[in-house]
């Protein structure tokens, strides 16, 4: 399967090389560059993957919304992070608005290989040395004190994915109050209150898929023994 990849960098250089680099990876294919967003939304080829440099100047866009608004453009595309920030926060917040993986400028083509070849099957991929980040302490309450039900796992999940409340709405056809109602359950459950964290929480919890090269937490358990077969999709209903 050939992945389409879309390159955004305002360095010439860099954005070159990189084109290079992918070029050279068996199964992918460049549809397009550009040194903006803006200008990146201009082209007419739907990308598989965007690579986008996180610090990429963007007069008064944030961050967060500049992977929105690709996904705005293109919904089924995913968002890899290429930085050269190794920054917790960043990290988070990237996954937090959307983005599918994070990988920093010191990779070697082995790792953005993998990195594509698993944003673009849907699973998350971080830079394996921060990947811990994700696995540290995420603020909630010890799992044995709480449990989720599956509408509220599936809204955790879309929360993690970076949708926003009327999106979630919209995709799960309920209403913009019933959206927050099993939100505010979930924080009152969980603990957990920031929309960052609860990403992290979902990450924890294995609802996003493994994380870069890391299956198993530091205790040695499963990434999915914490919900085991509540995790199958089958048991996630409409209420």
């Amino acid at each position: 399967m050939t992945i389409a990849c879309l390159v955004i960098d305002d360095h010439y250089l860099f954005r070159r090389g990189l084109i290079g680099t992918l070029l050279s990876l068996p199964g992918a294919a460049v549809v397009g560059e550009a040194n903006s967003v803006e200008r990146a939304l201009a082209v007419p080829d739907e990308p598989d993957v965007v690579l986008l440099d996180l610090s990429l100047e963007e007069g008064g866009l944030m961050k967060e919304a500049a992977v929105r608004s690709l996904l705005k453009r293109w919904p089924q595309t995913h968002i890899l992070i290429l930085t050269a920030s190794e920054s917790k926060d960043d990290l988070i917040q990237m996954l937090a608005a959307g983005a599918s993986g994070y990988v920093t400028k010191h990779a070697k083509p082995s790792e953005l290989a993998e990195a594509l070849q698993a944003v673009s099957g849907g699973k998350v991929f971080v830079t394996p040395r921060l990947a811990s980040y994700l696995l540290e302490d995420d603020g909630s309450r010890p799992n044995d004190q709480w449990s989720l039900s599956g509408r509220e796992r599936e809204i955790l999940k879309l929360v993690a994915e970076g949708e926003r409340d009327r999106e979630i709405s919209e995709r799960l056809f309920i209403s913009l109050k019933t959206v927050q109602s099993h939100l505010s359950r979930i924080r009152d459950k969980t603990g957990v209150r920031r929309r960052a964290d609860l990403t992290r929480l979902a990450v924890r919890r294995g609802l996003l898929g493994p994380v870069g090269r890391v299956d198993r937490w530091r205790d040695g358990s499963s990434v999915r023994d914490e919900w085991g077969s509540e995790l199958d999709d089958r048991s996630v209903g409409r209420c």
